[in-house]
């Protein structure tokens, strides 16, 4: 155990509970949940699975970690991210959550401590970090899919890589009653510092677990959930805080019976159809992802932003 483990292991962790939603990635979930005992060995872990078969994964996983805080949730199959994130959400008992992909791996610089530290300190609702990815490709290309497997596998042998590229999702919501458009106005994060509010910002926070009470995922979207959970909660008045300087390695590791589910782009754009319809809004141009959704008489658009 490196010595920053040896000292996030001594830091106080009873009133954190990580959330994990889970489907059809077991292998991505292990990696997930190693890293998080090699930082924090006592923390308490909230799993919510949807995959076909979430029994073989759950015995999977307890016979690895018999001895850790672990609560596995099976859910019904393919009720999706934000239906099985609520359900796990709802018994969830601390005082804080922290909310992870299963794709994510932890490492020196996801620090739960000091992201504690910045709720209380700055008396906000929640704090983001940062998704530190390989590079700033990000398609389905079969190339970077296979590149993102190897680093997968570097990783299980032993091999830890710090990703470089830091990925931040974030920006400023702007919305224009008129035109019933919604924009997402993106930081520039070198005038931006360190540690700044933000409208958007990625979906690796820790929060309060008391803002359920007003806001929860909208169980309607099975994906495609990001935008809406952050409008809702801007709405509500939550305050976001994003610190760049936290965060965690992202293995965009995709099997294919997951891309089936979760990456054709017929079912991305129903789900982001939909949320549009939620918001009662026609257009939705986010600088963030650089791309605009149009919907107008029953028809939906999609483009590129130039930038």
């Amino acid at each position: 155990m490196s010595n920053v483990a040896v000292k996030r292991a001594k830091a106080k962790m009873e009133d954190i509970t990580i959330l994990i939603k889970t489907f059809e990635r077991p292998t991505n979930l292990r990696r997930l949940l190693k890293s998080i005992f090699s930082y924090y060995p006592d923390v308490k872990v909230v799993i919510a699975d949807d995959s076909q078969d979430p029994e073989r994964n759950k015995r999977s996983i307890m016979e690895l970690w018999p001895d850790k805080n672990i609560e596995y949730i099976l859910l019904p199959y393919d009720i999706g991210v934000s239906e099985g994130r609520n359900r796990a959400w709802r018994r969830i008992k601390t005082m804080y959550f922290a909310v992870c992909d299963d794709d994510f791996v932890f490492d020196h610089r996801t620090n739960l401590p000091l992201m504690r530290q910045n709720l209380e300190e700055y008396e906000v609702d929640m704090v983001c970090g940062a998704c530190f990815e390989y590079g700033q490709k990000r398609n389905l290309s079969m190339f970077y899919m296979l590149l993102e497997n190897i680093l997968g596998w570097l990783y299980d042998a032993g091999l830890h890589l710090s990703f470089l590229y830091r990925r931040i999702y974030c920006g400023k919501f702007e919305y224009d009653s008129t035109r019933k458009k919604l924009q997402v106005i993106k930081y520039d994060l070198t005038k931006s510092g360190k540690i700044f509010e933000a409208d958007l910002a990625p979906q690796f926070f820790l929060a309060k677990t008391s803002i359920r009470n007003r806001v929860m995922w909208r169980p309607e979207l099975k994906f495609a959930e990001h935008p809406i959970f952050f409008w809702d909660l801007k709405k509500a008045g939550f305050k976001v805080l994003l610190n760049t300087d936290v965060g965690v390695n992202h293995f965009r590791v995709m099997p294919l019976n997951y891309i089936r589910r979760r990456q054709e782009e017929k079912f991305l754009d129903e789900n982001r159809l939909l949320g549009m319809k939620i918001m009662n809004i026609e257009i939705f141009e986010n600088e963030a992802d650089r791309r605009i959704y149009k919907y107008k008489n029953g028809s939906f658009t999609k483009e590129r932003m130039v930038v």
